[in-house]
C-alpha cells in the first residue's frame, strides 16, 4: 500500500511541476508528411502552469495533447524543403516561474505525402452490404480520417497495413456501377468502377407438412431468404392472409408456426417477403380442424389457494377464452405456453377444500381428461400467527415490523388491518449470511383515521385470519416549533 502512495506523489509532482529539462526518448512514427499527427514520448514534456511547445525543423508544430511523458503533435508545412529530408525536433517546456527548458534535438523525417490510389476492389461486385476490400498505396495517414466513397454514399473505412476494409453502402438500393474512391484526411483517390447488384428475389421449392392444423411447426425450403449485410433483413412469412411466427431461418429454410385465425379445411397459399421482394407458392398448406382440447396430468398435485399449478395436455391454446376452474371456482391468472401443451393457474382463494375435479375449457369445448378425470387435493391454508409487533404503540404513519409465522400461501401475501382499517404493507422475506439470521416477517404503516387507544393487528392470508394482537394507537406529535411556549 505504501508503495503505490509513493509512486501517486511521484506521478502527481511529475505532472504538476517542472522537475528537470524535458528529454525526448522516441517520436512515432520516426517519419511522416505536413499534416500527420506523431507522438513524442519522454518525460518532463509538460507542467502545470507551464507552456510546451514543439518545433520540427526550425518550424512550430501544433500541439494536440500534452504529459509529462506525452505529447501528441501534427506535423507543420515547411516551405523551401526537398523531400524527403531529416529536420530536428526540439520540446521547450517556459514555466511561470524560471528560464525555459529545452530538450536535446531528435532526428525526424519528413516525407513527400503520396496521392491515395486504388489499384483494386476485391471483390469487384457485390450486394449492399457486401464486405469489400480497397488495394492500393497512400491509402492511410497517421492521424487522418479514411472515408470511402461509393457514387454519393460515404461509409468509413477501417485500414489495416495500408488496404482499406469497408461494407457496401446498404442505400444503394439501384443495381448498376459506381466510382469508388478514398479520401484520407481531405486528398481524394482516384475512382475504380464497382458493380452493385440487386437482391434476387426469394424462391420456394416446398412446405413440409403440407398440411396441418394452426399451431403446427413447418419447414420451408427454397433460396434466397436473406439479404446480405443486413443481418438477414426484414422476413415475412403468411399463410393466406395470416402472419406466421417465425422461429428459425436461413438463406435456403425458414422454420415457421402456422397462425392461428385460419379457416379449417381450406386450402392457403404460403408467401415469403425478404425486404420486399416476394415469393408465392399457390395453395401450398391445407389447413385442418385443430384437435379437441385435451388435459394429461396437473402438477403439483395438491396445494393451498395461492399455489400455482401446471397443467400439461393438447390444444389448449384457445383463440378466445381457456377458463380452468379449481375446487368449483375459476382460477386465477391463467397462461397457457408451449404453443398450447401448458396451462400455468393460480389455485383461486375460496376453492372447496379436499379433493375435487380439475375441469379445462377452451373456446367452450370442455377438454377431455385422463381416466377418473383431472384431480387436485386443496389444503387449507394455515392459521397466520402473530408473535411480535415492533413498536407496540404509535401514531398514524408509524412503521411497524411484525414477525410470527405462515404469513404467506404460494403466492398469495399478507394483508394486514389496524382496528379494522387496512394497513400500507410488504412481505419481507427472511435471509442468512453465516451465523447472522434475519427471520421473514411484514412491514406495515399504522393507517390513518385510527381512535388513539387499543385496536387489535390482524393479518390475513387468503381466507385464513390471525387473532388479533394488540396495539396502542397514540396522538401524533406536534411539529416542532408548535408545542406550548413559556416565557418571562
Amino acid at each position: 500500500m505504501h508503495r503505490w502512495l509513493l509512486v501517486l506523489v511521484v506521478v502527481l509532482i511529475g505532472s504538476t511541476a517542472l522537475a528537470g529539462a524535458p528529454t525526448i526518448g522516441a517520436i512515432v512514427p520516426d517519419s511522416g508528411s505536413a499534416g500527420d499527427t506523431v507522438r513524442i514520448i519522454g518525460k518532463n514534456l509538460a507542467a502545470r502552469d507551464a507552456e510546451t511547445t514543439v518545433t520540427i525543423g526550425g518550424a512550430t508544430a501544433e500541439v494536440l495533447r500534452a504529459c509529462p511523458w506525452s505529447i501528441a503533435v501534427k506535423v507543420p508545412a515547411i516551405e523551401g524543403l526537398t523531400l524527403p529530408a531529416e529536420v530536428q525536433v526540439i520540446v521547450t517546456v517556459d514555466p511561470a516561474e524560471g528560464d525555459p527548458l529545452s530538450s536535446e534535438p531528435e532526428t525526424f523525417t519528413i516525407v513527400e505525402r503520396g496521392k491515395p490510389a486504388i489499384e483494386k476492389i476485391v471483390p469487384a461486385e457485390g450486394y449492399p452490404g457486401t464486405a469489400v476490400k480497397i488495394v492500393g498505396t497512400s491509402l492511410s495517414r497517421s492521424g487522418a480520417k479514411v472515408t470511402v466513397k461509393f457514387g454519393g454514399a460515404e461509409t468509413s473505412g477501417l485500414v489495416w497495413r495500408n488496404q482499406v476494409y469497408t461494407r457496401v453502402p446498404k442505400d444503394l438500393t439501384t443495381p448498376g456501377d459506381v466510382p469508388v474512391t478514398v479520401v484520407v484526411g481531405d486528398v481524394e483517390s482516384n475512382a475504380v468502377t464497382f458493380t452493385v447488384k440487386a437482391f434476387p428475389d426469394p424462391i420456394i421449392d416446398g412446405v413440409d407438412p403440407a398440411e396441418g392444423p394452426p399451431g403446427t411447426i413447418v419447414k420451408i425450403t427454397g433460396d434466397n431468404f436473406t439479404t446480405a449485410g443486413r443481418r438477414g433483413g426484414a422476413l415475412t412469412v403468411k399463410f393466406g392472409e395470416a402472419e406466421a411466427k417465425v422461429i428459425y431461418r436461413r438463406d435456403g429454410v425458414i422454420v415457421a408456426i402456422v397462425p392461428a385465425g385460419l379457416v379449417a379445411d381450406t386450402t392457403v397459399d404460403v408467401t415469403v417477403d425478404v425486404d420486399g421482394r416476394s415469393a408465392v407458392k399457390a395453395g401450398a398448406f391445407k389447413v385442418l380442424a385443430p384437435p379437441p382440447p385435451s388435459v394429461e396430468s396437473i402438477s403439483p398435485a395438491h396445494g393451498t389457494a395461492g399455489t400455482a399449478v401446471r397443467i400439461k395436455g393438447k390444444s389448449l391454446d384457445g383463440s378466445d377464452a381457456v377458463e380452468v376452474t379449481i375446487g368449483g371456482k375459476a382460477a386465477e391468472k391463467v397462461i397457457v405456453s408451449n404453443r398450447g401443451t401448458l396451462i400455468i393457474a393460480i389455485v383461486p382463494v375460496g376453492a372447496a377444500t379436499g379433493e375435487g375435479a380439475v375441469t379445462v375449457t377452451v373456446d367452450g369445448v370442455a377438454a377431455t381428461g385422463p381416466d377418473g378425470g383431472l384431480k387436485f387435493t386443496v389444503d387449507p391454508i394455515e392459521k397466520p400467527v402473530i408473535e411480535s409487533l415492533t413498536p407496540a404503540t404509535g401514531p398514524a404513519g408509524t412503521k411497524v415490523v411484525i414477525k410470527g409465522t405462515d404469513f404467506t400461501a404460494g403466492v398469495l401475501k399478507p394483508v394486514v388491518t389496524f382496528g379494522g382499517i387496512e394497513a400500507k404493507s410488504y412481505f419481507r422475506r427472511g435471509w442468512s449470511w453465516g451465523r447472522h439470521h434475519v427471520p421473514p416477517a411484514i412491514v406495515a404503516i399504522v393507517p390513518e383515521g385510527l381512535t388513539e387507544g387499543a385496536v387489535g393487528v390482524v393479518v390475513t392470508v387468503g381466507d385464513a385470519a390471525s387473532d388479533p394482537s394488540p396495539f396502542t394507537v397514540t396522538a401524533a406529535e406536534p411539529p416542532a416549533g408548535e408545542g406550548e411556549r413559556t416565557g418571562g
